[in-house]
This record gives structure tokens, C-alpha cells and sequence, in this order.
């Protein structure tokens, strides 16, 4: 039927249908192949992307883990007290900071890796900066001999060794130039040894083989004057000004012998046979030990005979001693034991006991008095911050004979073999600025207790139990000091102009004159005025006062005018605005309170809900110098309140283990540093209290007081510990960047939120 109807229509007809037919076919299969193709791409697709999504999942996991494994190993390294922390801690974290640039924990712990002092041997992985010499000096042989048969000269540029013959040659080590020979001081003497060279390089002292002392010229060579010292173990040291010879006797003396002029030969008796004798580099004082006694002897020049004793306890022998270039510290080492002790304003009794684990072959002062380099039989050498009993860095080798270089960047010793100069790495934007501890030690005589920055950022100043000092930039080198003698200077602070710095001690409001410049400050005493109690407080720039105590609370205008003012019970901390129109009240049992000057010292209490008390006990109160914000510091962590309406802007939990806590606001009020006695110092920014960074101390030490310069960028603290610590946010960025690691928000000021 169906073929009958095809045959109706004609066969043209019928084969158009049927092709029309055939392409619907078509059709059909080539979509129901786009659609399977489709399909099977869409999966393919979803399936490289699963497998992209798990391996970049698992290369995170990677990263992650590295990440995690770095910090923990430099976190471990920095903790611990082996060799070459700085530049192994640094070499794992470099890796991990290249995966991730941005990760807070490892920039903290690269900053904490630049805070460590470190000796450098020649193979050592850490590349010197562009500061050091291009060319590192190595090692030289000190020949068949085993005694100190070579020396190097006071700037450690010059090795002076004997050579056959009686000749002496001068091996240059630093800045290039050809060696320089001497002939023999006398023809036909064999040379033993050189003992000394004098700190203006004019002089060599050296013994020939008769057991005769030579002091030869480094000009010609000559010998201008010869000592025959029998037994040849006793001392024999230059003047600083290379004009005497000292030499010891046998007979319990050392003899005063001039060196190329006519001047008349002096004995000083000491009471016993000096077997060394080092002298201060005033020449004015010598010290003279014998290694079987327990006493240092400290002989005048002036007046010839000894006029100072220092007696180790019972059971010690001084082996070596050395003073600082300042003169005013003085170090003497027994067989395991370092004491170090002031000189010159305190008795010498007054010490700081450091042990050595293996016996000391050699002590040695840095230049800037802020170190003590310690060597020991053990093969190992410590750098120390003295001031804390704290050994910052460890080195693999040991000598004695130690000497630094003038800049402090170089140090020389003697082992059995050789002579070696190592470099030394001190931290990077860290410093540490010892001052003369106290004849004995206690909660009355820690400190410095406040520390300030001059208005020029050029000079500081510290208050401490002795009176005031005011410190040149470059460190303690010719600080001024002004004596107190009414107990600790607790409050400091300068005019605007900073030709007046002004002061509380425990009974009298103080002025000073400050006088001289950044090189060589000098303190001059203007008024001293008689305090109506004591307490805790401040004092502002114009000389407006604050005292806060349980007995009663004063407040002084700029004349020295004092009346009462009532606070909440029970308060015994007290702060002032800078330019003196609020001032703060709070205390372990009292609410924190804002007083208005201009308002009869009306009292605005201070939020303080119950919930407060997981930050911990109150610490210090701190008002910001460019808005209307305090900040409350406490044992765990910080807290801000807005002094209007006394409500609280933000709080932050830092450290739940702190035992009290400090602040400091920059000028521009952007950043908060604060301390908590942890190993570290916290870094806010003071708009809502985010973290910027840490800055690791070197142990937990109580901060007694923090300060901004002027411009923000360098923070001092004062400690316990008789020290001052600075940090120079600048010089840590530059070392952030000579390591591969960029830190923003160090290096870059915050703008200040003014909001009068």
C-alpha cells in the first residue's frame, strides 16, 4: 500500500522524501555525537580541574608543612645555644620566606635572627654586607713554635711575627700594602717572641733568646731600650701614650721605665710578684694580679703605690683582667668564673658573676663596652650581654690573646696553631647600653627606671638609681652624669626645645641645663625643689607635675605650685597628657580615671567591666599625644579607651603569660609598643590595636620604661638589668632586605589619625 502511494505521488517525489529522511537521520546522530562529546569533555574538564584542585591542595599541604618545618627549626635554633645561630637560622628561613613573603611568624623570626650577635668564621654561608672590607682576611701559622710568637697591632691590620735571624715582619690583613721587615733590634739575637705592641703602633716589646726585654722602634727597628727580667712569666705592658714601659719584679714591684726620653725610672711596690699588668687607657691606673692570689691590686701612677683592691671570693684566683676603654669597668676571670665590676663611681666589690662551663682561656671587653667576648678550654666561644648574664651567640674555636678592633667589627686571638681573625656580626637594629651596676643589688637600686629621647632624636637620657645620665647618640662614650642622692630617678622628660630636662626622684622635682652636644652632652643643675610626697606619675615638657599614691595625690603647675587633687581610692599609678590638660589616675584595685585640668581636676571614670580582669593586673597608662585616645597596658596584655566618653575603643590579649606590662605611643600616634616581660616586644598599630610585628629581646626582661624618638622609628627600653636596649627600625628593615625579606609595614610610618 504503502509503495502504491509512493507511486501516486511519482518517483521524483519519493526520492525526495527519502533524502529528506536520510538527513533527519543524519542530523540526529551528528547532535547525539555532539552531545556525548560534549558530555565526555565536560568530564574530562571537571576532572583535570579535581585533579588541579588536589594538586594544588597537596602543593599548599607542601608548602604548608615546609612553611611550618622552617619556622619550628629557626624557632629551635634561635632558642638554643649552638654555634652560628644568626646565620644557620637565616639560611633555613630564606626558603621558607620565599613561599610565603607575607607569613608574620617568619618575619618575626627573621627579625629575630638579625638581633644576634654571631661570629663569623672565613667558611661561614652568611655573606658579609658591602659595610665589611671586600676582601676577608684568613688564617696565618704561627710558626714551629707554640707560644705567642706573632701579635697583631691595635687596629688589627698588622701581623708583626719573628723570622729567622732576629728579623720582624709586618703581614698586613686588612686594606691591602706590602709587608714591612725590620732588621735585628741587635745583630747576631735570635728573637723568641712579640709580647706587646703599644696603641700608637710605635713601639713591638720582644725577648731574644739571653732573656733580655727589647722595646724596638716600628720605624727602623732599632732597639732604644733593653730590661733583663728574670723570671720571664712576670708582666710587662706599654702606656697607653707609648712613653713608659712597665715591667715586673720579682720582688713584689714593677718597675716605671721611660722609652726615648730622660725621663727618671719609678718602682711600685704591689705586695706581690705581678705575673700581669694591664693599664687603663687614661695611663693613670694600672692593675696587677698574680695568677696564685685572690686579689687585684690597682696601682696610681701619680702617686706610686696600690690604692684600690678587689678581692674575688674565697676559693678564686684572678688568672687575666682587663678594663674597658672607658676605664669604668674592670673584668677578672678565675679557672671557671667572670666578675665584672664597676670602678670608678662605685666600689669595686660591686660584680656580675658569669660561669663558664669548661674553664676560661680568655676574656676581652668590645669596644662599646656593650659585650664580653669569652673563650673557653671547651673549643667554644660566647658573645655575652653582660648586663643580663645573657650569652647571645655561640662560635666553634677558642684563643686567648684576644683582641677587637677599634670599630668593633673585627676580633683577633690565638689558638695552639694559629692566629685567626673572625669577623663579628653584631645585631642588626638591636643594641644594648650597659651602665655601672650598683655595689649591691636590689628592688631599690634596679634600673635605669625611665629612659627619654632628646627632641632631636640625637641624644637620650636615663633616669637610674645613681642620679641622671644623658647619653650621646653613638652609645655611652662620654655620657654626662648628674648624682642623685635621694634615691631613683623615676621621671624624666625634656622641654620642647630640649635645652631643659626634667625630673622626679623619690623626694625633689629636679631641672637640668642641657648643655653641650651630640658628641660630648653635659648636665647642669638649674632648680631643685622638694616634692610634697611620693608616688608614681610624670611630668610634662613645661614642667607641670603629677605624683598619684595611696597617701595622697599632687598635682604642680610649671612654678612649682602644688596642691591635692582627690582621686578614685586606692589609685597608685599615675600619667599626664604631654601638654598637661588630662591626667590619669588607675591601680591594681582602682578604676582607671581621666582627670580634666581645665575642669577642676573633674574625674571621668574610665570603662571597666568585669570581663577586663582576663587582661590581668594594670600596668601604666598612656596618653596619646595627637588624639583623644589612652591606652591602658596590662600584666597580659592592652586596652584603649576614648577620654570623652570613657568607653573603651578596642582591647587585645598578647601574652597570657606576661607579669606586667608597658607602652609607648609614637609622636605621630599611629604605632604602640608594648612589653609584657617576655622575650618579646609587641608592635601595634594604636587605631584598633593590630599586630605590626614582634621584636625579640634576649631574654624575659622587666622593661622599666619604653620611648619613641621623634620621628618613630628607634624604641628604647630601660630594664632591671642596669641597661638600656634600643632598636632602630631603619637599620632592622635594611637588615630585613640584605636578607630577602621586605617588611612594609616597619619600613613605612603610620599616617597620624588626628581627632581633636
Amino acid at each position: 500500500m504503502r509503495d502504491e502511494l509512493l507511486l501516486l505521488r511519482g518517483g521524483r517525489s519519493v526520492r525526495r522524501l527519502r533524502v529528506r529522511e536520510r538527513r533527519k537521520r543524519i542530523l540526529l546522530q551528528a547532535a547525539i555525537a555532539a552531545a556525548a562529546l560534549g558530555l565526555l569533555g565536560w568530564g574530562v574538564a571537571v576532572a583535570q580541574q579535581g585533579r588541579r584542585r588536589e594538586a594544588e591542595a597537596r602543593r599548599r599541604d607542601s608548602e604548608f608543612q615546609q612553611v611550618a618545618l622552617g619556622a619550628s627549626r629557626a624557632r629551635d635554633i634561635l632558642n638554643d645555644d649552638a654555634p652560628g645561630k644568626r646565620s644557620r637560622a637565616l639560611a633555613i628561613l630564606r626558603p621558607a620566606l620565599a613561599l610565603r613573603p607575607g607569613h608574620p611568624e617568619l618575619r618575626d623570626l627573621a627579625a629575630g635572627a638579625l638581633m644576634v650577635p654571631e661570629l663569623v668564621p672565613e667558611n661561614s654561608p652568611w655573606h658579609a654586607p658591602v659595610r665589611l672590607d671586600p676582601t676577608p682576611p684568613r688564617r696565618w701559622p704561627v710558626g714551629p713554635v707554640s707560644h705567642a710568637v706573632g701579635l697583631f697591632d691595635p687596629g688589627l691590620r698588622t701581623l708583626f711575627r719573628w723570622q729567622p735571624h732576629g728579623w720582624i715582619e709586618g703581614v698586613p690583613v686588612r686594606g691591602g700594602g706590602s709587608p714591612e721587615f725590620l732588621p735585628p733590634p741587635v745583630p747576631g739575637l735570635n728573637l723568641e717572641f712579640i709580647s706587646s705592641v703599644s696603641l700608637d703602633g710605635r713601639w713591638l716589646l720582644v725577648r731574644d733568646s739571653t732573656e733580655r726585654i727589647h722595646v724596638v722602634s716600628r720605624a727602623n727597628g732599632r732597639s732604644v731600650l733593653q730590661v733583663r727580667i728574670d723570671p720571664k712569666y712576670l708582666g710587662r705592658e706599654f702606656t697607653p701614650d707609648g712613653r713608659w714601659l712597665l715591667a715586673g719584679r720579682a720582688d713584689g714591684a714593677f718597675d716605671l721605665l721611660p722609652i726615648g726620653h730622660p725621663g727618671p725610672a719609678r718602682r711600685v711596690p704591689v705586695g706581690v710578684p705581678p705575673h700581669d699588668l694591664v693599664v687603663r687607657a687614661d695611663g693613670r691606673w694600672v692593675a696587677a694580679i698574680n695568677s696564685t692570689n685572690s686579689i687585684a691590686r690597682f696601682a696610681h701612677l701619680d702617686s706610686a703605690r696600690v690604692e684600690r683592691r678587689w678581692e674575688l671570693p674565697p676559693g678564686e684566683t684572678v688568672q687575666m683582667l682587663g678594663w674597658n676603654s672607658e676605664g669604668d669597668l674592670v673584668h677578672a676571670a678565675s679557672e671557671m668564673q667572670i666578675f665584672i665590676g664597676g670602678f670608678e663611681r662605685h666600689s669595686i666589690q660591686a660584680k656580675r658573676l658569669v660561669k663558664e662551663d669548661h674553664g676560661i682561656f680568655g676574656v676581652a671587653f668590645s669596644p662599646d663596652s656593650a659585650w664580653v667576648l669569652s673563650t673557653g678550654y671547651n673549643g667554644r666561644s660566647r658573645i655575652w650581654d653582660w648586663s643580663s648574664e645573657t650569652a647571645l651567640s655561640e662560635y666553634a674555636g677558642a684563643g686567648t690573646a684576644i683582641q677587637w678592633s677599634p670599630d668593633g667589627r673585627w676580633i683577633a686571638w690565638k689558638d695552639e696553631f694559629q692566629w685567626e681573625l673572625i669577623r663579628f656580626e653584631p645585631p642588626t637594629g638591636w643594641s644594648v647600653i650597659p651602665e655601672v651596676p650598683p655595689e649591691i643589688a636590689s628592688e631599690a637600686t634596679a634600673g635605669p627606671s625611665v629612659v627619654r629621647f632628646h627632641p632631636a632624636g640625637d641624644r637620650w637620657a636615663s633616669g637610674s638609681y645613681d642620679g641622671i645620665r644623658l647619653y650621646p647618640r653613638s652609645g655611652r662614650n662620654n655620657a654626662a652624669h648628674w648624682p642623685c642622692d635621694d634615691g631613683p630617678v623615676r621621671h624624666l622628660t625634656f622641654s620642647d626645645d630640649g635645652t631643659r630636662l626634667r625630673a622626679m626622684s623619690l623626694g625633689h622635682r629636679v631641672t637640668l641645663a642641657v648643655e653641650g652636644d651630640a658628641t660630648s652632652p653635659r648636665l647642669r643643675l638649674i632648680d631643685r625643689q622638694r616634692l610634697p610626697g611620693s608616688g608614681r606619675g610624670d611630668i610634662t615638657p613645661a614642667g607641670e607635675a603629677w605624683l598619684v599614691s595611696t597617701n595622697g595625690s599632687f598635682w604642680s603647675d610649671a612654678q612649682g605650685r602644688w596642691r591635692s587633687v582627690d582621686v578614685p581610692p586606692r589609685s597608685v599609678i599615675g600619667s599626664v597628657h604631654p601638654d598637661g590638660r588630662w591626667l590619669g589616675s588607675w591601680g591594681i584595685d582602682a578604676v582607671p580615671a581621666v582627670l580634666v585640668r581645665d575642669e577642676g581636676f573633674r574625674p571621668r571614670l574610665l570603662e571597666y567591666p568585669p570581663e577586663l580582669s582576663a587582661l590581668g593586673e594594670a600596668g601604666e597608662l598612656v596618653f596619646c599625644p595627637v588624639s583623644r585616645r589612652v591606652f591602658g597596658a596590662m600584666t597580659h596584655g592592652l586596652v584603649a579607651w576614648d577620654v570623652d566618653s570613657g568607653k573603651i575603643l578596642w582591647r587585645r590579649l598578647l601574652d597570657p603569660v606576661g607579669v606586667y606590662g608597658r607602652v609607648a605611643v609614637t609622636p605621630d600616634g599611629g604605632r604602640l609598643a608594648v612589653a609584657l616581660g617576655t622575650r618579646s616586644l609587641h608592635l601595634l598599630q594604636a587605631a584598633d590595636g593590630a599586630p605590626i610585628s614582634q621584636l625579640r629581646m634576649p631574654e624575659k626582661l622587666r622593661i622599666t620604661s619604653l620611648t619613641w624618638d621623634a620621628r618613630g622609628r628607634r624604641l628604647l627600653a630601660g630594664s632591671v638589668v642596669h641597661a638600656s636596649y634600643l632598636w632602630d627600625l631603619d637599620a632592622l628593615q635594611s637588615g630585613l632586605a640584605e636578607a630577602g625579606v621586605a617588611v612594609p609595614d616597619l619600613a613605612q610610618p603610620v599616617d597620624p589619625a588626628v581627632d581633636r
